[in-house]
C-alpha cells in the first residue's frame, strides 16, 4: 500500500505510482491512495482518521 498527500512537493503522489508502473508493479497489483494533505499526511487528525481506517481495510485484503 503506497499513500501520499496531495500537496506533497517532496514526494508527490503521482511520482510514486509512477516509479511502481514503470517497476512492472501496476495498479491491479497494489493499493495506492492519496488525501488532501501535504507529505505528513498523519499531522492532521481527520487524515489520520482516514489513514487509518484505510489502512485496516488494506489488512484485511492482504492474502486473498
Amino acid at each position: 500500500m503506497t499513500v501520499g498527500g496531495y500537496y506533497d512537493i517532496t514526494t508527490p503522489v503521482a511520482a510514486g505510482q509512477f516509479a511502481l508502473d514503470h517497476a512492472g508493479i501496476g495498479p491491479d497489483s497494489r493499493t495506492s491512495k492519496a488525501y488532501p494533505a501535504g507529505h505528513s499526511v498523519f499531522e492532521d487528525e481527520q487524515q489520520l482518521a482516514r489513514l487509518a481506517d484505510d489502512m485496516r481495510t488494506w489488512v484485511t485484503t492482504l492474502g486473498k
